[in-house]
C-alpha cells in the first residue's frame, strides 16, 4: 500500500512494476506503458456531516473544495461543476480528513476509491459528485521489459475482457457495503441481527396504510409500498436483518401507535417528533424524507390568508403529530374536526365537509398521484419542516443504533424522489380492462334489438329486406376496403419519411469521421426510428385500421425536443428542395407539457411533408405554435404550418377532411387524403380543431389546436465554473431579421449582459474589429453560412487573427456543412449549429463554446435520465440466440448492477437452470430459438421437481406482439411478456415488477 505521492516515485523509478491507480491522458501516455481504459471509477464529494450543506454555502460564498496534488480531479471537476468554487490541494487523504474535521474546508473531492478512508470516520458523509462524472483507470508500468505485458492485457481488454473486469467492479462494491456496515457494528448489535435473519423471527414492524409517499397499502398491487418499504427492505439487503408488517391494511393510525407504545412492533414507518411524544420513543439520526407542513384544500377554494384560519373547518387525523402540532399552533377557538384515517379525511375535504386538511406537501401527493383525483391543492404551506422518521419503541435501542449505522450507506435522498415522482394511473388501466365487457355487451344489445326487428318483419318483407341487407353489406365491405387501401396509402407515404431519414443519415455516418456529426447522425437515425416504430404499431394492429380508433398516450411531452425531432425527418427534403424552413415558437410558451407525443409529431410531420412535397423549389415552409389560451393547469395551443405552395379553391377546401366524398380525386393526392382525415381525428381527441385558409396558387396555412396539460418547468441552464452571464459578449451575423431576433431573445433569457447583431459580413467584420482594438472580445461568435454580401469563410479570412476561432460558430443547413468542413478546418473552424434554430440549441450551444467544451451538432437537448433502478444482487437469466440482441440486453441493464448468465438456445437454459434452480432471480425467454424454443423450454422447466421451477418467474422477449401470441406465452406457463424492439423503460418495469411480485409472495 502506498501513498500518493510514494506511488508516483516508485513508478517512475521502477520500485513498483504495475499499478492501476493512474488515469489515461497524453502526458502520461508519453512517460508510461498504459493499456486503454479499464474501468470507470465515479467521483465523491466527503463532507463533514455535522456542517451545512454545499449548496447552502454555495449561496453565501464559493466553496473550499480540497482536491489531490497531482490527480486529474481537480481538472475534471473545474470542466463541470455547477457551483464557484475555492480549490485547495492536499498531499493525502488524512490532511484533508483533518481539514475537514476542523472545518477549514468544506468538501474533499476524490475518486470512489479513497472512500473506505473517510468512512473510519464517523464525522464525514459521502456523497456523489454531479454531473456524474467517471474517472478512466488503465494498468500502467514504466518497466520497458513489461512492455509484451501490457500488450496482452490490451487484448484481454479488446475481446470482452471489460465485461469481466466491469462485473467485478460491481461485486466488489457491493461487498464493500456489506463489509463497511457490519465494520461498525459491535457484537450486541451482531448477535440481534442473527436473531432476526430468519422470516419467522424478523423484527415486528408496523406501516401506515394511508401516508403516501412514506408508507401505503396499494390495493392494486395487494402489498404495503412507499419509501418505508425501500428503505427497510435496503436495510435487509446490507446487513441480513430482516423485517415483517404484522398489522392489517385496514389498521387505524390511533392502534398502530398504541401498538408501538405497548411494544407489538419494534417501529413504525414514520412518527412524526412531538413535544408529547419525547421520552416515550426513539427516532433515528437522519429522516428518510424532509418535507413542509401545510393546510391542503380543494383547487376550487380560495387561498386563504392565516388570518381566515380561526373561521374555516380544519380537519386532521386523530392521534397525529400533524393534529397535535396544528392545536399548539392555534390553540383556542378552533373550528376543527378529527377523523380515524387520512382516507376519511380526504373524502370529507371532497365532500366540501371540511375547507381544509392539516398534513403535509407530501401529503398531497397521494390525492394527485395515487389516488388520481387532481382537484387538491396547497392551500398554505407553513415555513416548518417536517421530517418524516422511523418510530422505535422506546427499548429498542439497539435496532436503532443498527438502522442509524445502515442508513449512512442508503442514497435516502434518491429512494425519497424516485417515489415523489412516481405517477400511478390506475383508472385508466380499469376502464381499459372494463372496456371489452361493455362493447360485449353493446354488441349483445344492438344483436337483440335486430333480433327483435327483424322478426316482426319477416313474413312481410323478408325479399326486400334481404335484397337492402345485401346492398348494405356490400357497400360496407366496399368501404371497409376503400379505407384500409387509403390507410395503408397513407401509412407508406409517412412510413417513407422517416426511413428515408434513416437512409441517409445512415449513409452519412458511413462516409465521416467527425464525432459530432455521427452524433447527429445516430440522433437523427434514432428520432426516425421510434417514429417508424410508432407508424408500424398502428399497421400491425388492425382494430384501429377498421375502426379508425386511436388510443392516446399520456406521457411527457418537451415541446421544444419534439419539434426538433420533426424538423430532423423534415430538414433533408428541404435541403434537397432548396427550401427554406421557419419555425417559430411563442416568446412567452411553455415547454414541457402531458401528451402523446407520437400522435401529435403525426400530425405536425403530416402538415410538414405535404407543404414540402407542393411548394416549389427555393420556396418557404414554415412552423409555428403559440399559446391561444391559457386555463388552469392546461395550455391550448395552436400550431401553424404555412407554405408558398399551389394553395387551394373553396371547393376543394370544402371536402379536403372527407376522403370518402371526394369528386377531385387530386385532393387526396395534394393533400393526403385518409392522412388529414385521421389527423383531424387525433386534434379533435386532443379537445382541439382544426381547419385551413388557402388561396389557388398563393400558397396554404394549415392551423390546428390541441389542448395539452401543462408539466413543471426544467431547471434553466446554468453556467459552470463561475461564469456569470452578465458579464459575457455574445455576437450573431445573419442576414434573416428573425434570426437576428430569436439570439436577441435568448441572451435576454440567459442573462447575457452584451448582445450585437449584424446583417452583413461588412457591419460584423467591423463590429468584430472594434471588439478586438478595444480588447473585449466576444464570448461566443455565431455567423450564418452566407450572408448578403459574402460567406461565413470568406469572413473569417477577413477578421482572421482578431477573433478567436474556438469562440465562432456557423449556422448552416447541414447538407452545407457537409460541403464546407474542410475550408472550415483549413480556418480552425469546427463548431456548427443546424438549421432550423431553436433556442434550447443556441442555449446550448453558448454554454459549450464559454465553457471550453466540445459542441456537437446535435439538434436536441438529451432527456434527463430517469432513476435507474438498483438490481444488485440479482441474477438473470437470458436466453437469446442473437448474439447482438443479447449484447442491447445486456448492455441497457448494465447500470442496474443486475448480473447475467445468457444461454443461445433453450434447451441451454433448461440445463443451467436444472444445475443451479437457487442461483436465478428470474429468466427472460426468447420465443424463436433453435434445438428447443422459449415454449417448450418454459415447459420443461415449469415441469421439474424443484419448487423453484414453478415460482421463478419468466418473461418472454420476443418480436411476436399480437394478443393471440401473448396469451400463448401465458399459457406456456410465462409470467409476462415484453416485445421487441426492445424498449429500456419496459424492460426496467417488467423486471421490477417480477420481483417485487417474488418479494410480496
Amino acid at each position: 500500500m502506498y501513498g500518493w505521492d510514494d506511488l508516483n516515485v516508485k513508478l517512475k523509478e521502477n520500485e513498483i512494476d504495475f499499478t492501476g491507480e493512474l488515469s489515461p491522458n497524453p502526458e502520461r501516455a508519453k512517460m508510461y506503458h498504459m493499456t486503454s481504459p479499464m474501468i470507470q471509477r465515479t467521483i465523491k464529494i466527503f463532507t463533514n456531516r455535522n456542517s451545512d450543506k454545499i449548496f447552502v454555502i454555495s449561496k453565501e460564498r464559493p466553496i473550499k473544495a480540497a482536491f489531490l496534488i497531482g490527480s486529474t480531479t481537480y481538472d475534471m471537476v473545474k470542466m463541470s461543476w455547477n457551483y464557484q468554487f475555492e480549490p485547495i490541494f492536499v498531499s493525502n487523504e488524512n490532511e484533508a480528513i483533518d481539514l475537514l474535521k476542523n472545518n477549514s474546508i468544506d468538501c474533499y473531492i476524490d475518486e470512489s476509491s479513497v472512500e473506505s478512508m473517510f468512512d473510519e470516520h464517523d464525522f464525514t458523509k459521502t456523497e456523489n459528485y454531479f454531473p456524474i462524472t467517471y474517472s478512466p483507470l488503465s494498468v500502467t508500468t514504466n518497466n520497458q521489459e513489461l512492455e509484451p505485458f501490457i500488450a496482452v492485457i490490451q487484448k484481454y481488454l479488446d475481446t470482452d475482457g471489460l465485461y469481466d473486469i466491469s462485473a467485478l467492479n460491481k461485486q466488489g462494491a457491493e461487498d464493500y457495503l456489506r463489509y463497511k456496515i457490519k465494520k461498525f457494528l459491535t457484537d450486541e448489535e451482531k448477535k440481534y441481527i442473527e436473531q432476526h435473519r430468519t422470516t419467522a423471527t424478523a423484527v415486528p414492524v408496523g406501516f401506515e396504510n394511508d401516508n403516501y409517499p412514506i408508507s401505503f397499502y396499494n390495493e392494486k398491487d395487494e402489498a404495503f409500498q412507499g419509501i418505508a418499504m425501500d428503505v427497510l427492505q435496503e436495510v435487509s439487503r446490507l446487513t441480513g436483518l430482516q423485517f415483517r408488517i404484522v398489522n392489517s391494511p385496514d389498521t387505524p393510525w390511533e392502534e398502530l401507535l398504541a401498538q408501538l407504545d405497548k411494544g407489538d412492533v419494534a417501529l413504525v414507518s414514520e412518527l412524526l417528533r412531538s413535544k408529547g411524544r419525547q421520552g416515550r420513543f426513539l427516532w433515528l439520526n437522519e429522516p428518510n424524507c424532509t418535507d413542509n407542513y401545510a393546510l391542503l384544500s380543494r383547487s376550487d377554494f380560495p387561498d386563504a390568508d392565516i388570518n381566515e384560519i380561526m373561521n374555516l373547518d380544519v380537519g386532521m387525523v386523530k392521534e397525529s403529530a400533524h393534529a397535535e402540532l396544528f392545536h399548539e399552533w392555534f390553540p383556542e377557538g378552533m373550528r376543527s374536526r378529527s377523523y380515524l384515517t387520512y382516507y376519511d379525511a380526504f373524502l370529507a375535504l371532497e365532500r366540501g365537509e371540511i375547507d381544509l386538511l392539516m398534513g403535509t406537501q407530501n401529503l398531497l401527493l397521494s390525492l394527485t398521484n395515487y389516488l388520481e383525483k387532481p382537484g387538491f391543492k396547497a392551500n398554505i404551506v407553513f415555513q416548518y419542516p417536517s421530517y418524516s422518521e422511523f418510530g422505535l419503541n422506546k427499548n429498542e435501542l439497539v435496532l436503532q443504533s443498527i438502522l442509524n449505522k445502515a442508513q449512512r450507506s442508503i442514497d435516502l435522498d434518491a429512494t425519497a424522489e424516485r417515489w415523489k415522482r412516481k405517477v400511478f394511473d390506475y383508472n385508466s388501466k380499469l376502464l381499459k380492462d372494463v372496456m371489452p365487457y361493455m362493447l360485449a355487451a353493446l354488441v349483445l344489445l344492438v344483436l337483440g334489438f335486430s333480433s327483435v326487428f327483424f322478426l316482426l318483419v319477416k313474413n312481410r318483407r323478408m325479399s326486400k329486406n334481404l335484397e337492402t341487407i345485401v346492398a348494405v353489406r356490400t357497400r360496407e365491405l366496399e368501404q371497409a376496403s376503400r379505407a384500409k387501401s387509403d390507410f395503408l396509402s397513407r401509412m407508406s407515404h409517412e412510413m417513407r419519411t422517416p426511413m428515408n431519414a434513416i437512409i441517409g443519415m445512415g449513409k452519412i455516418a458511413e462516409h465521416s469521421e467527425d464525432m459530432s456529426k455521427l452524433r447527429y447522425c445516430l440522433d437523427a437515425i434514432g428520432a426516425s426510428a421510434s417514429h417508424l416504430l410508432g407508424l408500424i404499431n398502428d399497421i400491425l394492429d388492425m382494430s384501429k385500421i377498421e375502426a379508425g380508433k386511436f388510443e392516446l398516450g399520456d406521457g411527457p411531452l418537451n415541446l421544444e425536443e419534439m419539434l426538433i425531432k420533426i424538423c430532423n425527418l423534415i430538414v433533408d427534403r428541404t435541403e434537397q428542395k432548396q427550401q427554406r424552413l421557419r419555425v417559430r415558437l411563442g416568446r412567452n410558451l411553455h415547454r414541457n407539457y402531458t401528451g402523446d407525443e407520437l400522435r401529435l409529431s403525426q400530425v405536425i410531420t403530416n402538415l410538414l411533408a405535404n407543404a414540402v412535397k407542393f411548394t416549389p423549389d427555393c420556396g418557404e415552409i414554415s412552423l409555428s405554435v403559440t399559446e391561444s389560451l391559457r386555463k388552469g393547469d392546461c395550455s391550448i395551443l395552436r400550431f401553424t404550418v404555412s407554405d408558398t405552395g399551389i394553395g387551394m379553391t373553396p371547393e376543394q377546401i370544402s371536402r379536403l377532411f372527407n376522403p370518402f366524398e371526394q369528386a377531385d380525386t387530386s385532393i387526396a393526392a395534394r393533400f393526403g387524403g385518409t392522412g388529414l382525415a385521421i389527423s383531424k381525428t387525433i386534434v379533435e381527441k386532443m379537445r382541439g380543431r382544426m381547419w385551413v385558409e388557402s388561396q389557388p396558387e398563393n400558397g396554404s396555412t394549415f392551423f390546428f389546436e390541441a389542448e395539452l396539460e401543462r408539466r413543471p418547468a426544467r431547471t434553466p441552464l446554468l453556467f459552470a465554473n463561475g461564469i456569470q452571464p452578465v458579464n459575457m459578449r455574445l455576437f450573431a451575423a445573419s442576414g434573416d431579421e428573425e434570426t437576428r431576433a430569436l439570439f436577441r431573445t435568448v441572451a435576454e433569457t440567459l442573462g447575457i449582459g452584451d448582445c450585437r447583431t449584424a446583417a452583413t459580413g461588412d457591419t460584423a467584420a467591423r463590429l468584430l474589429d472594434e471588439a478586438h482594438v478595444a480588447g473585449q472580445p466576444y464570448d461566443a461568435v455565431f455567423i450564418d453560412a452566407q450572408l448578403p454580401d459574402m460567406s461565413c469563410l470568406e469572413l473569417l479570412r477577413r477578421v482572421q487573427g482578431r477573433v478567436r476561432p474556438e469562440t465562432v460558430t456557423m449556422t448552416a443547413p447541414f447538407s452545407a456543412w457537409s460541403g464546407m468542413e474542410q475550408a472550415a478546418a483549413e480556418l480552425d473552424l469546427h463548431r456548427f449549429l443546424a438549421v432550423p434554430l431553436f433556442p434550447t440549441l443556441i442555449a446550448r450551444a453558448i454554454r459549450e463554446t464559454v465553457e471550453g467544451g466540445e459542441h456537437a451538432i446535435v439538434p436536441a437537448e438529451r432527456q434527463p435520465d430517469t432513476a435507474v433502478p438498483d438490481f444488485s444482487g440479482v441474477i438473470l437469466l437470458l436466453a437469446e440466440d442473437v448474439a447482438l440482441n443479447r449484447e442491447i440486453f445486456i448492455a441497457l441493464l448494465e447500470q442496474t448492477g443486475i448480473h447475467i448468465d445468457t444461454a443461445v438456445n433453450g434447451l441451454e437454459a433448461t440445463q443451467m437452470f436444472e444445475r443451479q434452480p437457487e442461483r436465478y432471480d428470474l429468466i427472460v425467454m426468447d420465443l424463436q430459438m433453435p434445438v428447443m424454443d422459449g415454449y417448450e423450454a418454459t415447459r420443461t422447466i415449469r415441469d421439474m421437481e424443484h419448487p423453484r421451477a414453478k415460482t421463478i418467474p419468466i418473461i418472454a422477449m420476443t418480436a411476436n406482439v399480437f394478443k393471440e401470441d401473448i396469451d400463448k406465452c401465458l399459457a406456456s406457463g410465462m409470467n409476462d411478456h415484453m416485445p421487441k424492439p426492445i424498449d429500456e423503460q419496459v424492460v426496467l418495469e417488467k423486471i421490477s415488477l417480477a420481483l417485487q411480485r417474488v418479494s410480496a409472495a
